[in-house]
């Protein structure tokens, strides 16, 4: 999809660049931080899995997210829905948003948040601030994909699952998570809010 903070012009650039990046870019219930930021036992990691050579030399992967369950009736209410795009702004995303809870900043957080996610995240800021708990750092994210996708009524939902490298209180560990991004597909506004966090199983 074609449409997706510093000090003065900076933040300024900042925030339309980030408003630009979410455009490109899906709900789940019972919406959560993300596990590694949610105090005080973060996640298990979790072991890679190799993958098996024939698996390796069979060749490139379908088009991205095309394959997952849902994305079809996605493409169909909005015909402007590229996998490719939205990824690249999911990933952006979670840079933003990861980066922001971390540093307790909720300015920032709001617009690119559902009301009920934007509670949550709020609050878990607000008791990580009382208590002194220290804040997790996203080293690197490791991978996302589109692994779901969802048409309610005018509302469509795009599910990635991330695995990234934290740091939590002196202590690294891979977090594996699915985020769910909403927007209203035929709402003149392109952007898409993060509506869900679960961890993967």
């Amino acid at each position: 999809m074609n449409s997706w903070i510093e000090i003065g012009l900076l933040a300024l650039a900042a925030v339309f660049i980030i408003s630009r990046m979410l455009a490109v870019m899906g709900r789940r219930e019972g919406a959560e931080p993300p596990a590694l930021s949610r105090p005080p036992r973060p996640a298990a990691p979790a072991e890679p899995t190799p993958t098996p050579a024939s698996e390796a030399d069979a060749g490139p992967p379908p088009a991205l997210g095309l394959e997952a369950p849902g994305i079809s009736d996605v493409r169909a209410a909005d015909p402007s829905f590229d996998p490719r795009d939205f990824l690249n702004g999911a990933k952006a995303a979670h840079g933003l948003i990861a980066g922001a809870f971390s540093r307790g900043d909720r300015a920032a957080l709001q617009p690119f948040l559902t009301d009920e996610v934007f509670s949550v995240y709020a609050r878990a800021i607000t008791e990580r601030e009382a208590t002194g708990a220290a804040a997790p750092e996203v080293l690197r994210l490791k991978s996302a994909e589109i692994i779901e996708g969802e048409v309610d009524g005018p509302t469509v939902r795009v599910s990635v699952a991330y695995a990234v490298d934290v740091a939590n209180e002196a202590r690294s560990q891979t977090s594996r998570e699915i985020w769910t991004f909403e927007r209203e597909a035929r709402s003149p506004d392109p952007n898409w809010r993060l509506a869900g966090v679960a961890a993967a199983s």
